[in-house]
């Protein structure tokens, strides 16, 4: 492919979001040129993109748009077939113009939600949207595998944020640089251990840094102490000799 003119703007030299080829293999970020067009160096691995990923249009009529992409993790780029949505347009954040501090710098979730940054939104994967095979919104069983897969999967593109929609937890594992987010409003509630294990949202052993959970919404953790499962915890972190946390 050589030069070619897209939404109004000749491409030589640029970088742009394909969107809508006729193999969807070949949607994602290229860089133009005269001669042989190339996957943009940050988006052409493992790792570089995953469902959730967003990139912002600076020319042509959808400029100051964010468009994310919405293919099921796990993502390979030039195999997995790369679908691209309009998430939203940057004009609403004209609305914040006439606020100052937080306002300028956050998204306000619904009410008792916290305000997050605009790193959180863009770096966040929804266990739900995301496709995790597992995850089951009617906590029937728990969602624990999707849940974790979730988790390590950030933790292994350098942290972010994975939210938790309503659904049932046994045992997940917390890792370095990962935020856990329940929007206000949703409850996560935690199964009825059958045995003395501790579960919940655990600490694996070794040192753990730059962990949160917040959102504003709750664990529900109130389960019954029994002889069989005497610890009841939500969230369990322990420190042993030389650790750190």
């Amino acid at each position: 492919m050589a030069t070619a003119t897209i939404d109004g703007i000749t491409t030589s030299g640029s970088r742009v979001l394909l969107t809508a080829q006729a193999d969807p293999t070949q949607n994602g970020i290229w860089d133009t040129s005269t001669a042989d067009w190339t996957r943009s160096a940050d988006c052409d691995g493992t790792y570089d993109l995953a469902c959730g990923s967003m990139v912002m249009i600076a020319q042509g009529s959808h400029a100051f748009q964010l468009w994310a992409l919405t293919t099921a993790n796990p993502v390979s780029i030039g195999t997995s077939a790369l679908a691209w949505s309009q998430n939203t347009s940057m004009a609403f954040l004209a609305t914040l113009a006439g606020g100052s501090g937080a306002a300028l710098v956050g998204f306000q979730e619904p009410a008792s939600s916290s305000v997050r940054t605009s790193q959180d939104k863009m770096r966040e994967i929804n266990v739900s949207a995301a496709g995790y095979p597992g995850f089951d919104a009617t906590k029937a069983t728990v969602s624990d595998a999707a849940i974790q897969a979730a988790v390590d999967e950030v933790h292994a593109l350098g942290g972010g944020v994975v939210q938790i929609p309503p659904c049932l937890v046994g045992t997940v594992l917390l890792r370095d640089n990962v935020h856990i987010y329940i929007k206000g409003g949703d409850v996560v509630t935690q199964k009825q251990p059958t045995t003395a294990a501790i579960t919940g949202f655990v600490k694996p052993a070794g040192n753990l840094s730059n962990v949160r959970f917040f959102g504003g919404g709750r664990i529900d953790g109130a389960r019954a102490a029994t002889s069989a499962s005497p610890s009841n915890t939500a969230i369990y972190i322990p420190i042993l000799d030389g650790e750190t946390v």
